[in-house]
């Protein structure tokens, strides 16, 4: 009886009275002030300095294009003091130092300064480099497989995940940054009817882009972290493959590592009814005339220098299922299926979209 009560004369109140704080929503996005993003690392290591200037567009003219690079922007990196230790300049959307050399130390601090071409000046707060990064112990792979819908197909075909176990001997508590590149390697079938010798390939786009991750190195003397990398692989139920991995570890400041924390939650926030509302962060640079005005982006201080590859070959795989190209000649051969038709990529990789028999320099 109380809950019928409740429901008849409780909730409507309530509803009645959040309607009436229910503000009108301006729709005209076309007046909105556009936003200046500012993205960069400062890093000691040659040719990792870079600092990416955009100015954001509204929703409706940007939905395809979001950003506008800012070129013709004096970009600078200050030391603590203020005094200039090195300049950039503009480069294929980004700005990059003048001169190869030009790099930060571990341990010392800078500040970005940025000057556009209407004289608004922008600066960041003192970033310091980290001077500890712990090596590289070892690098194990763990090949996983999940189910993954294919459209294409309209069925459910299985897709390789490798997970790599990074292992750092650390005394030192810090915080750490991986960046993982991938290739992979697939092997062509010689034609049985001896036309072609089928080529080795190599597919750069075979693993899903550059993927950051970024982890919180605990005080204990030996850490391991486990990173996983999902392959994308075209047809890779039709050839025996291998893969490749560069693994590039960065040390970060605490304060780059918690921005970059938030950044990652806000990205894989699922939408449910009970997620934070979305709100952008706030990064470490500002506009001189008007402190209080923070920019989008954030100058990251980074160490680096530390590189691990792995490579497990296609040959060395020792797959014992017959791959759907090593079926196809099969059924041909023993005259099971005479006439079945052997898609022409089994026998030249070449054909799949960004192949290259360019073999990677750390490859086996």
């Amino acid at each position: 009886m109380v809950k019928s009560i409740w429901f008849r004369i409780g909730l409507p109140l309530v509803l009645s009275l959040a309607s009436s704080c229910i503000e009108k929503f301006d729709t005209n996005f076309d007046e909105r002030t556009p936003r200046v993003v500012i993205n960069g690392i400062i890093s000691d290591q040659p040719g990792e300095t870079f600092v990416s200037l955009f100015y954001t567009r509204d929703y409706v003219t940007g939905y395809a294009e979001p950003f506008i690079s800012i070129d013709g922007a004096v970009v600078k990196v200050l030391d603590s003091g203020g005094d200039t230790e090195f300049e950039l300049f503009y480069e294929k959307d980004k700005y990059v130092p003048i001169h190869d050399g030009d790099k930060g130390i571990a341990g010392g601090s800078y500040i970005l300064e940025v000057i556009l071409e209407n004289g608004d000046v922008y600066q960041s707060e003192i970033v310091t480099i980290p001077e500890y990064l712990p090596n590289i112990d070892k690098l194990e792979p763990e090949l996983t497989k999940h189910l993954e819908y294919n459209e294409r197909n309209d069925n459910f075909i299985i897709v390789n995940k490798v997970n790599l176990n990074v292992d750092f001997t650390s005394g030192k508590r810090g915080y750490l940054q991986w960046e993982v590149e991938g290739v992979v390697e697939i092997l062509s079938l010689n034609d049985p009817r001896g036309f072609t010798t089928g080529p080795t390939c190599y597919l750069k786009q075979g693993i899903t882009g550059k993927k950051h991750f970024f982890a919180k190195n605990p005080s204990e003397p030996m850490v391991s972290k486990k990173v996983s990398a999902v392959t994308d692989i075209p047809f890779n139920s039709d050839f025996r493959w291998g893969y490749g991995f560069t693994l590039k570890q960065y040390a970060i400041e605490p304060e780059a590592y918690e921005y970059l924390r938030k950044t990652k939650l806000l990205m894989e926030s699922s939408g449910s009814l009970f997620d934070p509302f979305p709100a952008p962060i706030e990064g470490n640079v500002r506009k001189l005339d008007d402190p209080d005005k923070w920019v989008l982006g954030y100058i990251i201080a980074r160490k680096g220098g530390k590189v691990a590859h792995l490579v497990t070959n296609a040959s060395r795989l020792g797959k014992s299922m017959k791959t759907g190209c090593e079926q196809a000649v099969e059924d041909i051969l023993s005259g099971n299926a005479p006439d079945r038709n052997i898609p022409s990529y089994c026998f030249n990789c070449l054909e799949i979209e960004g192949t290259t028999t360019e073999k990677p320099d750390y490859w086996y």
